[in-house]
């Protein structure tokens, strides 16, 4: 028993150092691939990509003070409108509104794809 210790050489029960290696290329190749995975979904189109959440967040917080504004525009007309220009005004404010309304509804979404 104490010869076979004595031929075990001094690197006897270690990792060897390729193998170290390719375990770390592949985690990184894994961690590689789950980021473009985050950002490029399976199904995601050619040329296109995923928002991200915070993307996703800052748009919606973006909409709705946008319509907000709208709102409040809107609010500031006169009740009766009786000339052309307040009523070209008021139009374009309510065009406006409904596409804030059409963008909110498009970013209420869990995935959204957008071009690169």
């Amino acid at each position: 028993q104490q010869q076979q210790q004595q031929q075990r050489h001094e690197s006897f029960g270690r990792v060897p150092g390729y193998l170290l290696r390719r375990k770390e290329e592949s985690m990184q190749a894994l961690a590689a691939r789950n980021e473009r995975l985050v950002l490029h979904p399976t199904d995601c189109p050619p040329g296109m990509r995923m928002l991200r959440e915070e993307e996703i967040a800052a748009t919606r917080n973006e909409l709705e003070q946008a319509r907000l504004k709208l709102l409040k525009a809107l609010s500031q007309l006169p009740f009766v409108i009786d000339t052309p220009s307040l009523k070209g005004k008021k139009a374009a404010l309510e065009e406006k509104l409904q596409q804030v309304d059409r963008a909110t509804t498009i970013y209420s979404r869990k995935r959204i794809f957008v071009a690169e």
